[in-house]
């Protein structure tokens, strides 16, 4: 369905049809979870400058840090599922098959059904508003899961050695390749539901 979805807007106007609007959804999406990107990738480099002892450890400052990346962390989930969100009623508006509005918030938080869940939603937005090699979808997923794993590792293994110095860069790679891979999915999906005007066939 790359030509969007058509729906007549007004009595007074039926010869043309138009997408409605998803709003800054997609941008917020976008900036929050660059915001959330940027948060883990300092909170990375902060571990490995402390860890590899090119700065002393500050409590107040790792307190601020943490601090940082969980606000960081909460304002992309919640412009992220804000959008999915939005492509979800746009789905419904037209009558379209679309992933529950629980599934896609909770399917983040839920133990172990967060492994597939986000990706099962992501696909079946993607499925009914655009077309094309679903690659990017699938890095997106590996690379999140990837950082996924590398964090709790980190946190049962500790910091200090060699490896867990190679894993906090490991794992700010994975989050990077991760955003680089979701905001081709944002566009290609919110683009699928810009505003367009069409003449009626005659």
């Amino acid at each position: 369905m790359s030509d969007g979805f058509l729906r007549y807007v007004g009595e007074s106007a039926p010869a043309e049809r138009v997408a409605r609007p998803l709003g800054n959804e997609p941008l917020f999406a976008i900036i929050g979870t660059a915001l959330a990107t940027v948060a883990v990738v300092a909170s990375s480099w902060y571990m490995f400058a402390v860890d590899s002892g090119a700065i002393e450890f500050n409590a107040s400052l790792g307190l601020a840090q943490s601090a940082f990346v969980f606000l960081a962390a909460i304002a992309g989930y919640v412009t992220l599922c804000r959008w999915m969100q939005a492509v979800r009623t746009r789905l419904v508006e037209v009558r379209q098959p679309a992933p529950p509005t629980w599934k896609i918030w909770w399917g983040w938080i839920i133990p172990f059904y967060n492994l597939g869940a986000p990706y099962v939603v992501m696909r079946d937005l993607r499925a009914r508003v655009a077309s094309g090699n679903s690659a990017v979808l699938t890095v997106w997923w590996t690379t999140w899961l990837a950082g996924y794993f590398i964090a709790w590792m980190l946190s049962v293994a500790g910091a200090g050695s060699d490896i867990a110095n190679a894993m906090i860069v490991a794992g700010a790679v994975t989050m990077i390749a991760c955003f680089v891979c979701l905001v081709p999915l944002i566009r290609s999906i919110s683009a699928s539901l810009v505003p367009h005007t069409t003449s009626p066939q005659r």
